[in-house]
């Protein structure tokens, strides 16, 4: 077994002993080169100072090549992760052998988002980072996205009494702000009896992401009692009139009560003849509470353009000659409560382009020459749920009618109901049509005749002779066509 050598850097010995060289050699101790991850090492030797021979640990004669100790190599052991500002990752790998020597490998980052960030918070989203086995983790903040808010919207009250403002976030619709005021008024022009008025509403807010607000409204004129002269019913209600046919002039008013105290009463009638021939009456407002306008009520009202039924109108009929020579009438919308309409209601009405029943409207009766010589008559529009029947001159010299379509409740038309309508090119009759009089369509140029039920129910239909007098050849049913 061989001794082992103290190691001394600088340590000398010197021995003599007589070899081949020819000269004693004098030994000096080299320490041993430990070898390195990447470098060779070298076994302690010893050298001769004269010939420097190299001598191993027994002093025998050896090579360089020999007393080398080959690298260590690498031990690359994981240590941790790196991350980058931009959240890019590496894997760092550190030799356990010496721990200046490092790899560094690009890791596989994935993010998610935890947390998103709302108007008032932050959120978080987190990256893992993935090498080989080993992961890790790292948070970024999402900074809250703060508040996106719109423009502003403004609501007032039915009364305008208050206003609300809305604004919502436009980054989260949850987030919403809404102040309610009152309003303050301010009349600006008063209302009389012959004009409307004028007043402003004026909201004021105490957020400052809301303006204030300005509305202004129209003030109803006041009821023309001057013009007006009333009488009781005697239940409590009263009829109303013009005062003077001569000497009232532009709008009527009609109140809807009357009376002061225990004498206040609806106002229900305008009796007959109430507003006869009154030629300077231009416009003419007529209140829900009216239910019957009498025979020749608005007869020859010649400048009276128009006339208005309050909403909710509780008008059942309209009398003979209601607005007969009303020439200055363009246009008229029938309340659905009308059930009654007398002979000659809008005969003679020469500007009159258009008559319109309201939805709902259960027409019962309609009477003779009703619609007649209103030779600007384009559009008549009953509801479907009228039922009323067509009697004679119903619809007379309509020269500007060109289509006309009667309700499918209508069970009956009398002769001459349809009377030569000249432009009159498409005419639908009632699906409930069970009888039909001579003439009843008379010298209308019809292009299209239509029946709103089958071939078989138009067969059951009682047809006078005649009954389609130079006007139509062919009825066309939903089923088929049959001829006249």
């Amino acid at each position: 077994m061989k001794k082992k050598l103290v190691l001394m850097t600088s340590a000398l010995m010197a021995i003599s002993l007589l070899t081949g060289c020819g000269h004693e050699h004098s030994y000096k101790l080299v320490n041993e080169v430990a070898a390195t991850c990447t470098e060779t090492g070298v076994h302690a030797h010893y050298t001769c100072e004269g010939c420097d021979k190299l001598f191993d640990e027994d002093k025998k004669e050896t090579t360089l090549e020999a007393l080398k100790i080959a690298a260590l190599g690498h031990d690359y052991k994981f240590n941790s992760f790196v991350w980058a500002d931009d959240y890019t990752a590496q894997a760092k790998y550190v030799c356990s052998r010496d721990n200046k020597h490092v790899e560094m490998h690009d890791a596989t980052v994935t993010s998610k988002v935890t947390k998103e960030a709302t108007c008032e918070e932050d959120g978080v989203q987190v990256y893992t980072a993935t090498y080989d086995t080993h992961t890790d983790t790292k948070e970024k903040v999402l900074t809250k996205i703060g508040h996106a808010y719109g423009d502003p919207t403004y609501e007032w009250s039915e009364d305008n009494t208050t206003c609300t403002a809305t604004v919502i976030c436009g980054n989260d619709s949850t987030h919403t702000i809404v102040e309610t005021v009152e309003s303050t008024y301010k009349e600006l022009e008063a209302a009389t009896e012959e004009a409307d008025g004028k007043g402003k509403y004026t909201a004021t807010f105490e957020n400052e992401k809301f303006v204030a607000q300005e509305k202004e409204v129209v003030i109803e004129s006041l009821p023309t009692l001057s013009k007006l002269t009333f009488t009781s019913n005697g239940d409590g209600t009263y009829s109303v009139k013009c005062k003077d046919s001569y000497e009232t002039t532009g709008r009527i008013k009609i109140p809807s009560t009357y009376g002061e105290g225990e004498a206040e009463g609806i106002v229900t009638t305008l009796p007959n003849q109430a507003f006869f021939s009154v030629p300077n009456i231009t416009e003419v407002f007529i209140p829900n509470t009216i239910k019957t306008i009498g025979n020749d009520g608005f007869y020859d009202c010649e400048n009276m353009k128009e006339v208005h039924f309050a909403e909710n109108s509780v008008l059942e009929s309209i009398g003979d000659y209601g607005f007969q020579a009303c020439v200055s009438l363009v246009s008229v919308t029938l309340p659905k409560s009308v059930k009654t309409l007398g002979n000659r209601v809008f005969d003679e009405c020469n500007n009159l382009e258009s008559a319109v029943f309201e939805e709902g409207n259960e027409l019962e009766s309609i009477g003779k020459a009703c619609f007649e010589s209103c030779p600007k008559l384009k559009t008549i529009k009953f509801a479907e749920t009228s039922k009323f029947t067509v009697v004679d001159y119903t619809f007379r010299d309509l020269s500007a009618l060109e289509e006309l379509d009667l309700p499918n409740s209508v069970e009956s038309i009398k002769t001459y109901s349809v009377y030569k309508c000249s432009s009159l090119k498409a005419l639908w009759l009632s699906k409930a049509l069970k009888s039909i009089e001579m003439y009843s369509i008379f010298e209308c140029t019809i292009e299209k005749l239509n029946f709103k039920g089958t071939v078989e129910e138009w067969k059951n239909v009682s047809k006078e002779n005649n009954w389609c007098y130079h006007s139509a050849t062919i009825v066309h049913c939903t089923d088929g066509d049959v001829a006249i």
